[in-house]
């Protein structure tokens, strides 16, 4: 299916380091996997991992959010703590969430 990206779309992708080539994809397969989600009972933590690469830092977006880049930038992963306050009805089980609003 072709896509039309606007001038915005375009920026935006290039500023999260997202082909335009991958939204394609992923709007053409939309069954496919596209990122790997973990939870830690233990610690109440899910990781989402989007991206495989090489890790280089972990930018702290807030107390309970932490995302992880590679050394252009590039996301790899986030990591949510204290899961259960602050994403609306979590089931690991199913990983089906809504994230709560501010």
């Amino acid at each position: 299916m072709p896509v039309n990206f606007s001038g915005h779309a375009i920026k935006q992708l290039k500023r999260r380091n997202i082909s335009q080539k991958t939204v394609t994809e992923t709007i053409d397969n939309p069954e496919k996997i596209i990122m790997k989600i973990q939870y830690d009972k233990k610690e109440d933590a899910v990781y989402l991992e989007l991206a495989k690469g090489k890790y280089s830092r972990t930018r702290k977006v807030t107390d309970t959010v932490l995302v992880d880049e590679d050394a252009k930038g590039k996301i790899l992963g986030i990591e949510i703590l204290d899961v259960k306050k602050n994403i609306k009805a979590f089931d690991p089980k199913k990983t089906k969430f809504e994230i709560q609003s501010a």
